[in-house]
């Protein structure tokens, strides 16, 4: 059952890692592009719908790895080894998205309409500062599950 467990864990933990790749290099380059106050409308209406994709799909991806390590116990050490780092990827990923990019998007969701507060170009920027670290967290949790699946 583990291949099965850890498979659906790939998958998963592509759609967390992928969805993050897209907003680094698809939708932040985009806001970078575009006037501070569309830039904001923009960051709002797409932070609509990436909210009700990433998060669960963040934490489904974590638990299924726990999943994985619960259930078996004649896992090697490599894979146990990858799994735990996996895990503590997607972690990262949580907390610094319900704990710091969260917050922010609802400071951005809160500007009054017209021009862009003095204030938004430092939000921007330590909002770009900290998905760069969950992106890179949620790759390196890929490529953990992946090398996890592939050394079984």
């Amino acid at each position: 059952m583990t291949p099965w467990l850890q498979l659906a864990n790939v998958v998963a933990a592509s759609i967390m890692a992928g969805g993050l790749v897209v907003v680094l290099v698809v939708v932040v380059p985009a806001f970078d592009t575009l006037p501070a106050q569309l830039s904001i409308r923009l960051h709002v209406g797409i932070d609509h719908y990436i909210e009700r994709l990433l998060p669960p799909v963040t934490v489904v991806a974590t638990l299924i790895a726990i999943a994985v390590l619960a259930v078996h116990d004649d896992l090697s050490t490599s894979v146990v080894a990858l799994t735990a780092v996996g895990i503590a990827g997607g972690i990262v990923v949580a907390v610094v998205s319900h704990f710091v990019n969260r917050p922010m998007n609802g400071r951005i969701r809160a500007f009054p309409a017209g021009e862009a507060p003095p204030e938004y170009a430092e939000i921007r920027a330590r909002w770009d500062h900290f998905h760069r670290i969950r992106t890179a967290a949620g790759v390196v949790s890929l490529a953990c599950f992946v090398a996890a699946l592939v050394v079984r």
